[in-house]
Order: C-alpha cells, then sequence, then structure tokens
C-alpha cells in the first residue's frame, strides 16, 4: 500500500465512516496515490490504515464503484480506474450537474417528517429521501408541475441519476407523458401506485388486498358477521378500492358469511382546517347512510373505513342511529395515522384495528428498486414490488371469541 494515505485529508467528523472512506480514496485515486489500472489494496488493509470497520470500507467501495472509480474483476479483486475521475472532472462532460442526483417529485414544500404515525404520506417520502442520501446520493425535490408542459426537457439536457414519483395516486395532465419521455431517453423512473396509468414503469405499492383480508378476517375472528365496506362516492374509484374490496370479499366468503354492498356515501373533506361545526355537518350527512343498516333486522355489526380519518363521523352517525360504536359496531380504519386525527379535538372514536401499508420501507423499496435497475440485474419488463402491510390493533374492547 503507498505510503503516506490517511485520513488527515479529510476534515469532516460529522460524515458516517463510509462516506469519509469513501472521500479519502478518492482523494487518493485524484492524486495519483492509487495508480490507474491497479489493484486496490483489501478491505482489511484499508479498515486498519483508516482505522475503521470493514463494514463501512466495504460500504464505501460499493459506492465507488457505483461512481466508476473502482472496477471489480471476475475474481473479485477490486481496480483503480481513474479514468473515469477525468471524465467526471472534464469542463466537456461538466454541463450534467445532477450527475449523482435523483430527483424525487412531490408536492410538499417541506418533505420532513412531522407527524410520528407512519400513515402520512411524508413518511413515503422521507423513505425515500433517507435511503438515497444512505446510499449516497444527491437528492433534488422538485414539484411534480415542474415535469409537465415541457418542463421535463431540462432533465433531458442534464440527466439524473432517476426520479421517483412517491405519490403516484396524483397523476394527471401530462406527468404520465413527461415521465414517459424522459423514461425513453434512459432515465430511470420509479413510481409508487398500481394504477394502469403507470404500469409502463417500475413501481412499488402496498398489498391493499391483503391489508384488507386480514383487517375483515380479525373482524370475523372477534364474533362479527355483518360486516359492511364505507367508501366515498367518487368516480373514478381507485385502484385500491378494487384491491380491498376482493380481499374483503375473500375472507368473508372463506368464512360462509355473505359480503355487504359497498356503503357509498359523500366524502369528507380532506386538506382543509376541520371546524366542529364542520364535524358535525359532515358526520350529520352520514346518518342516512347508516340508519338502515343499523335498525333492519340483521344490523351491521362492523364497519371497515375508508381510511382512519372517516372512523370519527362514522361513530358519530352510527350514535345517532341508536347504536354504540365500540360494543354494538366495531369500526375498523385504514393506514394507520389514527392517533394524530384533528377529529379527536371533538370525538374520542378511534379504529379498533387499523392498517399500516409501510409506507417508510415502501419509500426505501423505490430506492432499492432504482439501484437494481442502474445495476442491470433486472428484465427489461417493468417491474413490480408489493409490499404487504400490517395490521395494528389500537383499541381492543371485546375478547376474540
Amino acid at each position: 500500500m503507498a505510503t503516506g494515505l490517511s485520513f488527515e485529508s479529510l476534515d469532516a467528523p460529522r460524515l458516517p465512516s463510509r462516506y469519509r472512506v469513501r472521500a479519502t480514496v478518492r482523494e487518493w485515486i485524484a492524486t495519483g496515490r492509487l495508480p490507474d489500472e491497479q489493484p486496490l489494496p483489501s478491505e482489511r488493509e484499508l479498515a486498519e490504515r483508516l482505522g475503521v470497520g470493514r463494514t463501512a470500507v466495504r460500504s464505501a467501495m460499493e459506492l465507488l464503484q457505483r461512481e466508476g472509480l473502482l472496477i471489480e474483476t471476475e475474481h473479485g479483486k477490486r481496480v483503480v480506474c481513474a479514468r473515469a475521475l477525468k471524465e467526471q472532472t472534464n469542463p466537456s462532460s461538466a454541463s450534467n450537474v445532477l450527475a449523482s442526483t435523483v430527483v424525487v417529485l412531490t408536492p410538499h414544500p417541506e418533505p420532513n417528517i412531522r407527524h410520528r404515525q407512519p400513515g402520512w404520506i411524508e413518511q413515503l417520502i422521507q423513505g425515500c429521501i433517507h435511503e438515497l442520501r444512505t446510499n449516497g446520493y444527491d437528492v433534488l425535490a422538485v414539484h411534480p408541475d415542474r415535469i409537465i408542459a415541457g418542463g421535463y426537457e431540462r432533465f433531458l439536457e442534464s440527466k439524473p441519476v432517476g426520479i421517483l414519483l412517491p405519490e403516484a395516486v396524483g397523476l394527471l395532465g401530462g406527468y404520465e407523458d413527461s415521465l414517459h419521455a424522459l423514461n425513453q431517453a434512459g432515465v430511470i423512473v420509479i413510481v409508487y401506485g398500481a394504477s394502469d396509468s403507470v404500469s409502463e414503469f417500475d413501481r412499488v405499492y402496498s398489498d391493499h388486498f391483503m391489508g384488507s383480508f386480514e383487517q375483515t378476517r380479525w373482524l370475523i375472528d372477534r364474533g362479527r358477521r355483518r360486516i359492511v365496506l364505507a367508501w366515498p362516492d367518487t368516480n373514478p374509484l381507485p385502484y385500491w378500492y378494487e384491491m380491498r374490496r376482493k380481499g374483503y370479499e375473500k375472507a368473508m366468503n372463506d368464512s360462509g358469511l355473505e359480503p355487504l354492498p359497498t356503503l357509498f356515501m359523500p366524502e369528507v373533506p380532506q386538506n382543509i382546517s376541520i371546524t366542529r361545526d364542520l364535524f358535525e355537518k359532515e358526520y350529520r350527512k352520514q346518518v342516512g347512510f347508516f340508519l338502515e343498516l343499523c335498525q333492519s333486522s340483521h344490523p351491521i355489526d362492523a364497519v371497515i373505513c375508508h381510511t382512519d380519518g372517516e372512523v370519527p363521523y362514522a361513530a358519530q352517525a352510527i350514535r345517532r342511529c341508536g347504536r354504540v360504536p365500540g360494543q354494538d359496531v366495531l369500526l375498523a380504519g385504514y393506514d394507520h395515522y389514527a392517533l394524530e386525527m384533528i377529529e379527536l379535538e371533538w370525538s374520542n372514536d378511534i379504529p379498533v384495528v387499523t392498517v399500516d401499508k409501510q409506507n417508510w420501507f415502501m419509500g426505501q423499496e423505490m430506492v432499492r428498486l432504482m439501484r437494481q435497475r442502474i445495476s442491470g440485474n433486472l428484465p427489461s419488463e417493468p417491474q413490480r414490488r408489493i409490499i404487504r402491510p400490517k395490521l395494528v390493533e389500537l383499541n381492543v374492547q371485546q375478547p376474540k371469541t
């Protein structure tokens, strides 16, 4: 190993060890201390010389291989590739300022964690960003509207490593066309969601079928037989409705129970300031929809709401119909954010059970899928990663029968 190689040239103690190792080895390559086309010292030698663990060295070497500064031979040896560094610093190639950057498309002005519960969409975004930074990428947050109407062309001039869209559920008005043009130009595009509009891209999404199946079975195991799925009356229905409906039907059929028709109701306003007056107005709208189901000769004994935030409204409406939420009728939610609902200011009703889609993990999986696409280890056809959600009990009031 060349003499005089140490960490002394890098004074950045706040950086994780793997990044300090990468920066130091990169400097050695740039200054010729590690000659071009020569084998790199072993991980053990580097770890001893730099005073770090072999895990940090191994991670740093993987980052340098991604940059092209190290090449792994068929015998598992790493060889220095100094010409790659010259190409990166060549003025003629300097126009690609995004060469180590991944673009995350998000409308959130501050895509940082503001909530503690995992059901918020920001967890998905932050999972992407955390995994990117952990693997040495730079991150550029861009509003999705910036890529429509020809805005995507700036990314054709200076191509990023990839583009991640953690919120494909809102794809409208030209996003698909812009992403398609970028994908055709060689930019890796990874999308969250299972709608047909994004089927041409590599994508990650939640297994809503299994989430709904396990949730329905949980209610059946607690003696519930008349279970109804409540859903906002929107057009068109989102892709996850069909997945959840099928999961619900399978659980009911497997138990010899009759699936009930979906109870479509007015959508509760989202993303606005909820006041007491608005809360009361919205739950009163639901009374008429629940009344017959609650007062029939075979009344419902459980409701699976579209999301946690619908539960307080449904609970108050069911009270108005003469039934007791949590006893006569169990209320299930979805998405796992109930303990941070603004409606708790006027209602103590939370779901007895909810479903955690594993948003943070799905964000990380988007980055892992991108890395595998970069490495060339995936088939040419678009890949799907379906993440199994987790059932979460919140407020169990009845013993299992």
